[in-house]
């Protein structure tokens, strides 16, 4: 059996992003960059309609602002894990300061970016995440056939 033939193969587009800011132009604006890149990224508004979200459409990685009108983008990202507990979420914000972005990567955010966003930084950051999701995909699919392979020869007689 040839090692691609198990590897997962995912191309940008099956990456699923979900943009959750309040702000309305702004999202809009993320969501485009996005698509322009080949995304398909979904997008909330709230916390609540990024819980809803997620429980309907598992995504790979959120971008989520750290203010969220009378949400915390900050105790969304810790809902969010316990829902998905891979998801890599990407905090996004104009008010945040070190202290902020401290607490976020504390809590299990993967990265943090200051707005205005940076096309060319997000992109990059968006590639890096999305590597080290395929890199965890690669280890669990490999820990499979480990799995498979031993579970095979238990059962298979004992030469002779």
């Amino acid at each position: 059996m040839r090692e691609e033939e198990n590897t997962p193969n995912i191309s940008q587009s099956e990456y699923r992003i979900l943009i959750v800011d309040d702000d309305l132009d702004f999202a809009a604006s993320l969501k485009l960059i996005l698509e322009n890149e080949d995304y398909h990224p979904l997008m909330a508004h709230s916390e609540e309609e990024a819980l809803e979200s997620v429980g309907e459409h598992p995504v790979d990685l959120a971008l989520l602002d750290i203010r969220l009108g009378q949400d915390d983008g900050i105790d969304l990202l810790l809902k969010l894990k316990e829902i998905q507990p891979d998801i890599l979420c990407i905090m996004v914000t104009g008010f945040g300061s070190i202290e902020t972005a401290i607490q976020a990567l504390r809590n299990g955010a993967y990265d943090y970016l200051r707005k205005p966003v940076n096309p060319g930084e997000l992109l990059a950051t968006l590639r890096r995440g999305f590597e080290k999701i395929r890199l965890i995909k690669e280890r669990q699919a490999r820990d499979i056939r480990i799995k498979k392979l031993e579970n095979d020869h238990r059962k298979s007689p004992p030469p002779g």
